[in-house]
């Protein structure tokens, strides 16, 4: 014959049980609080790749700080005609949350192929940057110290220089413009509105207070109303990691001049690629005028 725990024992297996997963709650609520940084970043210090491979000059580079040293690439504008097309622009390139600058070898030459003197570096704690690991407060402190290299190495005023940021770097790129309103162009291409946002996408974190747990926000939403040079978002229609509707959330907080640009079947990042002519003249056009051709 079947037997069953009496009311008053299955009470306390359900009280036990509901202890356990607080205490697993609160415990996954700290590890969230104290180690978001390692989650938001996922950094390699393998360099997959190099310009050369896509038919690019470049020379290596070494920043060093008090606090860092920051590894990169300087790539000269390839073509001297395209140069004017942009008008000898400079270009500072902050890459995504994941891989190195070798992941980006391929974009890096590219940009430098429309005519931009680009400067790439690694975050601290990716390929040969360091200390790691990184954090969004030193990434801005870094990034800052690469900006002022840019600006020295080339001669150049803020207004020649474009600010670039691609998923994670348009975050990066937009607190950097918010202390340069002299910089020249800021271009934000899939790129989300603040970590908050993008992690409430994702159902394993739907359940915590995000809130109040996390203080790596990379909150660019609040801070695009108050930048005032030539804002450029970019973003594919078929993005599988940032929703669409960011890109569009972040145009409408942006003050005047802004533009955005839909790539039709693009996703996180081959924008470039899927649609290499459109993207080509509109980051010209954008460069040369401060808007895109509709």
């Amino acid at each position: 014959m079947e037997t069953f725990p009496a009311k008053g024992q299955r009470n306390r297996i359900l009280i036990r049980l509901s202890l356990l997963l607080s205490v697993i709650y609160v415990a996954a609520c700290v590890f969230l609080y104290f180690r978001q940084s390692y989650l938001i970043f996922i950094p390699t210090t393998t360099i997959e790749d190099t310009p050369i491979s896509y038919g690019c000059k470049f020379e290596d580079v070494r920043i060093a700080s008090e606090n860092s040293t920051l590894t990169g690439w300087l790539l000269p504008a390839q073509d001297p005609k395209a140069g004017e097309q942009v008008n000898h622009m400079s270009l500072i390139y902050f890459h995504g949350n994941a891989a190195s600058i070798g992941a980006n070898a391929e974009h890096s030459c590219r940009l430098s192929k429309y005519g931009f003197n680009v400067l790439i570096v690694d975050y601290r704690g990716f390929g040969n940057s360091v200390p790691g690991p990184p954090t969004e407060r030193k990434a801005y402190a870094d990034n800052e110290i690469a900006y002022q290299y840019l600006l020295k190495h080339w001669a150049i005023t803020p207004g020649q220089t474009v600010i670039y940021g691609q998923s994670l770097g348009g975050a990066m790129a937009v607190e950097l413009a918010s202390h340069h309103p002299d910089a020249g162009r800021l271009i934000v291409e899939s790129s989300f509105t603040s970590v908050i946002d993008e992690a409430e996408t994702q159902p394993q974190y739907r359940i915590f207070p995000l809130h109040l747990l996390v203080h790596e926000r990379f909150d660019t939403i609040r801070k695009l109303p108050n930048i005032k040079i030539p804002v450029l978002f970019i973003h594919g229609d078929e993005d599988e990691i940032i929703p669409e509707h960011m890109a569009h959330a972040n145009f409408n907080a942006s003050a005047q001049p802004k533009s955005l640009l839909i790539i039709h079947n693009g996703k996180h990042v081959n924008c470039a690629s899927i649609d290499p002519e459109r993207y080509k003249s509109s980051l010209i056009s954008f460069t040369l005028n401060g808007k895109i051709s509709p």
